[in-house]
């Protein structure tokens, strides 16, 4: 027998691999698409798929089914999110000539701008299908289920306690990958 306790890993790996191969740039310059925590020499700008804090997802399970009936095998729902966040930074002060004030437009349409593209690979893919998950994680292997562009977004902007905010401006976008799955035991 066959089961599947959990499509968490899947689903990230598959998320990883649909977002690197969008080939996303910020300025000309390959954005960087990390499993987790980029640590800490993280670049200017990056897409991190899990990981954020402590929790890179929460899923909750629900029995669909206990035993055989008619034939099918046990079933549960699962339902969670991916936590994931986009980051850039745009250096600038007055000394070269590009405002602050400037610098942070630049960096949060730089973040939203990689955020929309994102939400449309996934759109054009709601089965996450790539090299790690096959014909799709959603549709194959043991379950059927979809995933979405979540429904959480949040926006941080420099603050003053950010070191480099003399430099520059950053803007992160925290948002997550919502995700059904049936799973079912074979």
């Amino acid at each position: 027998m066959t089961i599947l306790t959990t499509s968490i890993p899947d689903a990230i790996d598959a998320a990883v691999a649909l977002v690197r191969a969008l080939n996303l740039t910020v300025g000309g310059d390959p954005l960087e698409v990390f499993d987790g925590f980029p640590g800490p020499n993280a670049p200017d700008n990056f897409v991190q798929i899990g990981g954020l804090e402590q929790t890179a997802t929460s899923a909750t399970q629900e029995w669909m089914s206990l035993g055989s009936t008619n034939g099918l095998a046990p079933a549960r729902d699962e339902k969670y999110t991916i936590n994931c966040a986009t980051c850039c930074y745009v250096g600038g002060s007055d000394a070269d000539g590009t405002s602050t004030s400037d610098a942070q437009k630049s960096a949060r349409d730089n973040a939203f701008t990689i955020v929309r593209a994102i939400e449309v690979g996934i759109r054009e893919n709601p089965k996450l299908a790539s090299a790690t998950a096959g014909d799709g994680l959603i549709s194959g292997g043991l379950g059927t289920g979809w995933v979405a562009f979540g429904d959480h977004i949040e926006l941080q902007q420099t603050d003053a306690q950010d070191p480099r905010a003399g430099m520059g401006r950053k803007a992160v976008v925290l948002w997550d990958l919502a995700i059904f799955k049936r799973l079912y035991s074979n």
